[in-house]
């Protein structure tokens, strides 16, 4: 195991770190221990071209060893909002823009605690440049690292709470022992479902696409039983967001050509029933997004599809199923802590600069000062260049932000 004492981060700063980083990136991703497929170069670079905002600026944390090898990496983005009339810094983890849990890369050598004391040490020596380091869905194992580095630190506030469980559930013996190992009750809905879903689909088969040539098509399936149910009353799911679905329409082929993507289909002939969108990672398995068709509901066809997809992995090779993006507990969710024993808690991490409070109330005093010099209603306060720059409040009020910046 690697000293602690002996890694050094380095800060990337900027779109072209990730070219220079590329190589050595996935090089520590080859060389880690169950590295999370949210963290990887073709899921974060995917992520910074389909959901950064003007003005994003990348932070890409390496954590190197004595040999200068990269042993960890942490991929950030620094974000500038106006708030209320005042520009807020936040630094925020890339790979939640359309991930989940993605953590630190760290290498076998090198533990995550490890990685993140290096990783935030960096950025609390440059704490002048940000206001807030917004960090969700950190693995609560990692906090008593995180913890004892922050106490040092006089000048920030510290705030956190409970975020996301995921589900998880090792893969590694037989389908027939851990079936067999589920509640009276769940072998007894598994095959109640079974059953219904013979009677009223004659045709019934599951279907598995992987091929990149077929994902786009598949994907476009998935998208339309999506819009079947419940989500689409609500307006939630991929297809609710375009952002999200041109990043899946570009990373799914991608990665099915390295075996890392695949849809499954439940279908009764031509007709979609249920979808499910599973992605891989050396020998973690994640059941990423499920939908199903509502006329069927009374049968619990995702459930049952779901419930197929893991009986694969059993057979498939993968030691771990991950069920990601829950934000309730898993004793709440019955559809999965009947198939998953394990819990992994994370939890929301903001480090706030203690004195950005006095610095940002300055600010704001600013900015309104100059709005009242700008703004219309009194342009004898003003020169004749203002009174044409500004002539609308908004005008003005981005007018006084060039100014102060």
């Amino acid at each position: 195991m690697t000293n602690p004492h002996t890694l050094f981060a380095r800060l990337h700063r900027g779109v072209s770190a990730f070219d220079a980083l590329q190589q050595a990136w996935q090089d520590a991703v080859d060389h880690a221990e169950g590295p999370s497929l949210f963290i990887t170069p073709v899921f974060i670079r995917q992520s910074w071209d389909h959901f950064h905002k003007p003005g994003d600026e990348p932070w890409l944390v390496s954590v190197e060893d004595t040999r200068g090898r990269m042993v960890g990496l942490l991929p950030l983005v620094l974000r500038t909002e106006v708030r209320r009339l005042v520009r807020i810094r936040t630094l925020m983890h890339m790979g939640l823009w359309a991930g989940d849990r993605p953590g630190v890369l760290h290498t076998r050598d090198t533990n995550a605690g490890q990685v993140w004391r290096a990783a935030l040490s960096a950025l609390l020596e440059r704490n002048a440049v940000w206001h807030h380091l917004d960090l969700r869905e950190v693995e609560e194992a990692v906090l008593p690292d995180l913890q004892a580095l922050l106490r040092q630190e006089a000048r920030l506030s510290v705030s956190i709470r409970p975020d996301t469980y995921a589900g998880l559930q090792p893969t590694n013996g037989t389908w027939e022992h851990y079936f067999d190992s589920r509640s009276r009750h769940a072998r007894q809905a598994y095959r109640r479902s079974q059953r219904l879903l013979t009677e009223a689909c004659p045709g019934l088969r599951v279907e598995t696409v992987d091929h990149p040539a077929d994902m786009p098509a598949a994907f476009e399936r998935y998208l339309a039983i999506e819009q079947l149910g419940w989500k689409h009353s609500a307006r939630v799911g991929l297809w609710a967001d375009d952002r999200q679905v041109a990043f899946h329409r570009s990373l799914l082929p991608r990665l099915a050509q390295s075996g890392q993507a695949s849809l499954w289909f439940l279908c009764d002939g031509a007709h979609d029933i249920a979808g499910l969108v599973r992605l891989r990672q050396g020998i973690i398995t994640y059941e990423r997004f499920k939908a199903f068709d509502p006329a069927h509901a009374r049968s619990s066809p995702g459930t049952w599809l779901c419930a197929q997809a893991l009986r694969q992995s059993f057979e498939g090779g993968c030691t771990w199923s991950d069920v990601l993006g829950l934000h309730t507990p898993l004793a709440q969710r019955q559809a999965v802590n009947a198939w998953y024993d394990l819990e992994l808690r994370t939890v929301r991490l903001v480090v706030t600069r203690t004195h950005a409070g006095r610095h940002l109330l300055y600010r704001a005093r600013q900015v309104l000062r100059a709005v009242r010099r700008l703004h219309p209603q009194h342009w004898r306060h003003g020169t004749q260049a203002d009174r044409t720059e500004a002539a609308s409040p908004d005008q003005a009020v981005a007018l006084a932000l060039r100014r102060i910046a």
